[in-house]
């Protein structure tokens, strides 16, 4: 019952694919631009996914501990059945916050870190409602906790 299709909320996930280089550029005389990296590195994100879950706020002033976690640690939890979406430690999840890509929505190839290249829109994790911060499996669901991304 706990999975009931009106118990749930539409929402959006993205993955943590690999870091990618930050790149700077340097511009001759003729107005030719050359990139140059930086050294840093910034995450890079999936294109994301449409999902369903029952959404349920954190709250109280009780020290309830869940999975290692006090209830100020965490701003919601979501519920969907096991197995359903690939969602692990490091997510991103739009509830209520339109998604805003780096390349203005077009799916692009980056490095994947791995010596391999994926699409993605590269969506800005900064856009996000909610950041995964422990995924514990049960019998037959899969419980999120989420904590709320400073904007």
């Amino acid at each position: 019952m706990r999975t009931v299709r009106r118990n749930q909320t539409k929402m959006l996930y993205s993955l943590y694919l690999s870091q990618s280089d930050i790149m700077d550029f340097y511009e001759d005389e003729e107005g030719n631009r050359y990139p140059i990296p930086t050294g840093e590195k910034e995450p890079v994100y999936s294109t994301p996914q449409e999902m369903r879950a029952n959404l349920s706020m954190s709250g109280g002033e009780a020290e309830a501990r869940e999975y290692g976690l006090s209830t100020a640690d965490f701003s919601a939890i979501a519920l969907y059945s096991l197995g359903a979406y690939p969602i692990v430690e490091g997510a991103y999840i739009w509830v209520n916050s339109p998604v805003i890509y780096e390349y203005d929505g077009e799916e692009v190839e980056v490095d994947d870190g791995k010596g391999g290249k994926v699409w993605t829109k590269a969506p800005l994790f900064t856009s996000a409602d909610y950041k995964v911060v422990r995924v514990a499996d049960s019998l037959n669901f899969t419980k999120v906790i989420l904590k709320s991304v400073n904007k």
